[in-house]
């Protein structure tokens, strides 16, 4: 998954708080709001709407079941 031109291929795992076999999530350096985190696919897309349905639905549930 790594390409030297992608700042999250480089991100330092102990950063991760979450992650599954199609995302991982982290808090974001510079939040907009409390309780930011980035979400980002384990492989290069150009945009999250890229990702399959079940990419993106199955990753979020158990996201969101646990920070909500």
């Amino acid at each position: 998954r790594s390409q030297t031109d992608c700042p999250f291929c480089s991100i330092d795992a102990a950063r991760i708080v979450f992650a599954d076999e199609f995302i991982f999530a982290f808090w974001d350096s510079y939040p907009v709001s409390a309780g930011h985190l980035l979400i980002v696919p384990w492989w290069h897309v150009a945009d999250w709407g890229d990702l399959e349905e079940q990419e993106r639905g199955r990753s979020l549930l158990p996201l969101t079941a646990r920070w909500v």
